[in-house]
């Protein structure tokens, strides 16, 4: 009779699995690294895809556990192991507290975003995983520090978004949008200029959504203020 795996067992095969694919220089993985069939399946894509560089390491700990935990129950099953390894890293990122755009992991990972968004919400569904919603406040502290911006201007940003969180026409716009444009009118308020090819180039926001989300920030800033 087969021993039901336990999380203790599952935290061991995890560490182990990410300490040898730290120290494997290549992008063939050897059969070994893991006697999980399914981590060996996901290996080479993790490794090509750049983002244990970019994700603090308990994130990523948290995917590998979520998605060997829907692989166990069965909710991978025809969706892809890229899909749902990236459907794993963007509910991971996110109960972690440091939120990635699904835009972002999506391109990293070499996969179609509407794909991922099916596949996490088939996740949430039928695991019964807690839906975090990232909103705009998240990503002020990771864009704050993305662009080296002093904590005047991340203040500033935290301060505007709270702000704008009453008025609809701002706030349906993606989170990850709404604070990239709220640090750089903040910094743009408090002459602390942020160069715009600077904040495309960090945050991988097109210059267009930029000035078009910066103004209409700034609009709405001006008929308060009259209002007043």
């Amino acid at each position: 009779m087969e021993r039901p795996e336990t999380d203790l067992d599952r935290d061991e095969l995890v560490s182990s699995f990410l300490g040898r694919l730290k120290r494997y220089k290549g992008l063939r993985i050897p059969e070994n690294i893991s006697k999980d069939e399914n981590l060996n399946r996901i290996a080479p894509y993790l490794k090509r895809s750049g983002l244990m560089a970019d994700l603090p390491e308990n994130v990523i700990v948290d995917a590998l556990k979520l998605y060997l935990e829907s692989s166990s129950r069965g909710v991978s099953r025809g969706r892809g192991c890229v899909a749902v390894l990236a459907a794993c890293l963007l509910i991971a990122s996110r109960r972690q507290a440091n939120p990635m755009t699904l835009k972002y992991i999506a391109r990293s990972m070499h996969t179609d975003p509407s794909r991922v968004w099916r596949t996490e919400n088939a996740i949430v569904k039928n695991m019964k995983t807690p839906s975090i919603s990232a909103r705009p406040m998240d990503f002020v502290e990771r864009y704050s520090e993305l662009l080296n911006v002093d904590n005047d201007v991340r203040s500033e940003a935290i301060a505007l978004v709270q702000q704008f969180s009453r008025e609809m026409r701002i706030m349906r716009k993606a989170p990850s949008t709404i604070a990239i444009s709220a640090i750089y009118l903040a910094s743009e308020r408090l002459s602390k200029h942020l160069v715009q090819r600077y904040v495309v180039k960090k945050t991988g926001i097109t210059e267009v959504t930029l000035i078009k989300t910066y103004k209409e920030m700034a609009e709405y800033l001006s008929m308060g203020t009259a209002d007043t």
